[in-house]
């Protein structure tokens, strides 16, 4: 059966889709990369495609929305960003990001955080977004601060990996950060936000305040 790529968000030459068990032919090669993933706890065992893919297809609405990074002009998707174990009492979510380390540096994965905050804050009205980062990826942590995000704490000896522990930052963008961070990208002529497709319908859960 041939799957359905859902385009959601687009912004220039970034377009975020819908993360399908397909993709795992080709996100095999950058979560198994040890240099792309040398500072997540993703890669510190192996997975094949058939592992990915039902990863992939567990992750479902309106808990959790993984997206594929569709670079214009490229074949493949050079890498995910989603919103992941939803709390819709609390209205928040955890926040992941993998670029393929070739297309690091060059403000794609700053761009698509940018669209995956806009579907969480304007879309799915969330009130909170957080993540985790080891505390010594200094390239992830300001590209995290360039879109809004805070540090609120550190976790020591949080990550195992490589043979030793290491620290997490936890970072974190309330709606009210995000509203201050959408009026400076909306004068960014050279960096627009991004559009939300039309007529996307959110499966909210049924006891939803």
């Amino acid at each position: 059966m041939t799957e359905i790529r859902r385009l959601f968000l687009s912004s220039g030459e970034i377009s975020l889709t819908r993360l399908v068990p397909t993709d795992a032919r080709w996100l095999e090669t950058w979560v198994n990369d040890p240099i792309t993933t040398r500072f997540m706890a993703t890669g510190r065992t192996q997975m094949n495609p058939a592992q990915l893919a039902a990863q992939i297809d567990a992750w479902k609405e309106p808990t959790d929305w993984p997206f594929a990074i569709v670079l214009e002009g490229y074949q493949d998707p050079i890498g995910t960003v989603g919103l992941y174990g939803v709390d819709w009492l609390s209205r928040k979510a955890e926040f992941r990001v993998l670029i393929g380390e070739i297309y690091c540096g060059k403000g794609h994965g700053t761009v698509a955080t940018k669209l995956a905050l806009r579907f969480a804050f304007d879309r799915l009205q969330l009130h909170r977004v957080w993540l985790g980062v080891t505390a010594s990826n200094e390239r992830a942590i300001r590209a995290y601060k360039r879109a809004g995000f805070s540090n609120e704490g550190l976790l020591r000896d949080d990550l195992y990996r490589d043979g030793q522990y290491h620290h997490s930052r936890r970072m974190g963008i309330v709606q009210a950060d995000y509203e201050r961070m959408r009026e400076i990208w909306d004068t960014e002529k050279a960096k627009p936000l991004g559009t939300l497709e039309p007529g996307l319908d959110i499966p909210r859960p049924a006891d939803e305040p």
